[in-house]
């Protein structure tokens, strides 16, 4: 199953601070209607943009840590000390985010 590709933006609509949920598909404005907000669901609609439009950064962030840590391994002692837990925490985030969990 493929999502809609493209940046999440909520709009708010109404001086009430209702509005509407999208997703961007393309530069030409085109957009995917995902649903109404108004209070807290608006503040929920726009974590949801947030953590929509930060997925794939993080992802890739997470992955790049992961291999560094892998080649380079924990140096010494004190920043293997540091780093407890930090394997579980990268690995767990990761499987968090791709849906494995």
């Amino acid at each position: 199953m493929e999502h809609t590709e493209g940046k999440m933006i909520v709009e708010i609509r109404t001086p009430m601070g209702e509005g509407n949920l999208f997703v961007e598909k393309n530069e030409y404005g085109h957009r995917e209607y995902i649903g109404s907000t108004s209070g807290n669901a608006h503040a929920n609609a726009a974590r949801l943009a947030l953590c929509w439009n930060t997925h794939d950064d993080l992802v890739e962030a997470l992955e790049a840590a992961e291999s560094h840590l892998d080649y380079c391994g924990y140096g010494d002692e004190w920043e293997r000390e540091c780093a407890e837990g930090l394997p579980e925490k990268i690995a767990s985030a990761l499987s968090a985010a791709r849906g494995e969990k």
